[in-house]
This record gives C-alpha cells, structure tokens and sequence, in this order.
C-alpha cells in the first residue's frame, strides 16, 4: 500500500495533514468485504501475560495518530500503563 501525505490549508486552522492512497490499494471485492465484517468476535478471556508484538504495535499507534477528527484537531492523548501495579490501581476506575 503507496501512502502520500500532503498538507492542505484549511481556512483559519493552517494546514492539515491528509493521507490518500492509491486506486490499487483500495482494490476490495463485495465478497471480501463482506468476509472481512463478518468475521467479528468479542474476546472471552483475556491473557495478561500475553504481548503484542512491536511492529504491530508500532502500527496501531501510527493508527491511532491518525484517527480522523473535527477540523483535524485530533485533541486526545494515549496512555499506554505497562507496569502491573499501576495497572492493578487503576483497574477499578476503568
């Protein structure tokens, strides 16, 4: 997948960033698509002790960063707790 980043100015917010991609990437038939929804599951249980490997990692923050938001403000932040007391603290508050 080609990703292009290029900066539009939007009236009185400066510029934005905006990703486009090629037609080629976008290539998905019906049936796929469909698959692809389809295949939805909530988790049963969880595994604490398992990890999440750094590439996908490094690919779900870049995701979150560039979640979509009013006028490109993007006004959130991520916390990402590794320490299990803290986690264990923070738990019922969750």
């Amino acid at each position: 997948m080609q990703l292009s980043t290029t900066r539009l100015p939007l009236p009185g917010l400066g510029s934005a960033r905006h990703t486009s991609f090629t037609p080629a990437s976008l290539a998905l038939t019906s049936a796929a698509l469909l698959e692809t929804l389809q295949h939805r599951y909530a988790t049963k249980a969880f595994d604490p002790t398992r990890q999440i490997d750094p590439e996908t990692w490094s690919a779900l923050e870049q995701a979150l960063v560039l979640t979509p938001s009013s006028y490109g403000l993007q006004p959130w932040k991520f916390l990402v707790i590794s320490n299990p007391e803290l986690r264990a603290a923070l738990r019922p508050f969750s």
